[in-house]
């Protein structure tokens, strides 16, 4: 079998052509799984609110801006688990600690921060915090699997 003659190939576009379908399809798999999985946790989320609500004064969501893909700024949506208008001071300083020593792996979480409510404790421990962000993923602003949308502060400390 004789190989190809080269000029065959100068008007054939190399470009990977599954990359647009890749991305609808993941899109197509985080709207219908997004969906199903808020259909059951809606009902979770809104029994939270109310003991947040309970638990501390202050608003049960809280907004975070955050950097997604293509460096696009978005709000991101959590259940608060701090004390209203707790100060960032803290998570700034630990942040900036962890990257110091250039670990790797899991992310920083310091243990016994005061500004965590009695409630924010075990939303953090179970994840639960978490679930709002089915909101972003709907928006198409976050992906039910990909990378963590990052904190502007952290932005710099990351190496390209």
């Amino acid at each position: 079998m004789s190989a190809l003659p080269e000029s065959l190939l100068d008007d054939v576009d190399l470009r990977p052509v599954w990359l647009p379908r890749r991305a609808r399809f993941k899109r197509v798999v985080d709207v219908v799984l997004g969906s199903i999985v808020l259909i059951f946790a809606a009902p979770v989320i809104a029994c939270l609110v109310v003991i947040i609500r309970l638990d501390s004064r202050g608003p049960a969501l809280y907004g975070q801006r955050r950097i997604g893909h293509l460096g696009r700024p978005f709000t991101l949506w959590k259940l608060r688990s701090m004390y209203h208008e707790s100060s960032q001071t803290y998570h700034l300083q630990a942040a900036q600690d962890w990257f110091k020593e250039q670990r790797s792996g899991e992310r920083y979480k310091t243990e016994s921060d005061p500004r965590i409510t009695r409630v924010g404790k075990y939303l953090r421990r179970s994840s639960l915090d978490e679930l709002p962000q089915l909101f972003n993923v709907l928006r198409g602003e976050m992906s039910l699997v990909g990378p963590r949308p990052l904190m502007p502060y952290d932005r710099p400390s990351y190496k390209t």
